[in-house]
């Protein structure tokens, strides 16, 4: 009998054990907006401050335990997001309205958790998303900018919008973006999948817009830095076609600067 009963004891401690492991499941999804100025860039780096490690520390205040969070990608060192996205798994019951505006409280100025949600265990900010947006902002004009200075390329020489707009219809579809990657780059695949890029201009202001299941590692500036020197009579107009037909790295202007790209938006369901 009392082997029966220990059974029965250590049964009841398998099922409450297992209890707590689908608590620990508890699975929120932010959605942040963050001004990366004075950051070294998403990823939490040793000595260096990080988007991911401030949110973290205030995360950590409120559910009490040690949080960790996966993004839905890695922004450069002073690149810019209004739409960035990230989950962790919690076994604490807090309150997501409550969390998101405490943590607002103590999260640093530029950083903004602005939605807090449950989501399916299964959800992984960075696995599951379907397509990304991200917007690359030039000042081209000679005079700086009091507000734009931030978050835009102040380009002096006049650009022709209608060269780029042309070379940028040869950037949609599925190609191996190889060669407007960083080199060294440890990715399984270099095929992306563009649906979309629109350049549009107000003013002195040239908005860049690329859509994509995915990016490579500096891809959305070295495509901006070529269009750019389409723009400009630098390169033709055929650059960029030539460049993913023979990944000659001669075709590929130089890197934007980071301060320009704002990630606007990680989709999940496609409408």
């Amino acid at each position: 009998m009392d082997l029966v009963t220990d059974k029965i004891k250590i049964g009841q401690i398998f099922l409450e054990k297992r209890k707590i492991s689908e608590k620990m499941k508890r699975n929120i999804k932010l959605t942040i907006e963050y001004d990366g100025t004075d950051y070294f860039g998403w990823q939490k780096q040793p000595g260096k401050r990080s988007i991911q490690e401030e949110i973290e520390k205030v995360l950590g205040i409120f559910t009490q335990e040690e949080v960790t969070l996966y993004g839905s990608g890695r922004t450069d060192a002073g690149v810019h997001a209004l739409g960035q996205t990230a989950n962790f798994y919690t076994a604490s019951d807090v309150d997501l309205g409550k969390l998101q505006f405490s943590a607002n409280q103590l999260l640093p100025k530029d950083i903004v958790i602005v939605d807090a949600e449950e989501m399916p265990e299964a959800f992984h900010a960075r696995k599951s998303a379907k397509q990304k947006t991200y917007r690359y902002v030039v000042l081209n004009r000679q005079l700086p900018s009091a507000f734009w200075g931030r978050y835009s390329y102040r380009y002096f020489r006049p650009l022709d919008v209608e060269k780029m707009r042309t070379a940028a219809k040869d950037i949609v579809g599925e190609h191996n973006f190889r060669v407007f990657s960083k080199e060294g780059s440890s990715v399984k695949t270099f095929v992306r999948k563009v649906e979309e890029v629109k350049i549009e201009k107000e003013g002195d202001l040239i908005y860049f817009y690329f859509t994509a299941d995915g990016f490579l590692y500096n891809m959305v500036r070295m495509l901006t830095g070529t269009l750019l020197d389409i723009g400009v009579g630098k390169k033709p107009v055929t650059a960029i076609k030539e460049a993913l037909l023979t990944q000659n790295k001669k075709l590929v202007g130089k890197n934007a600067p980071p301060q320009g790209l704002t990630l606007l938006k990680v989709s999940y369901y496609k409408d």
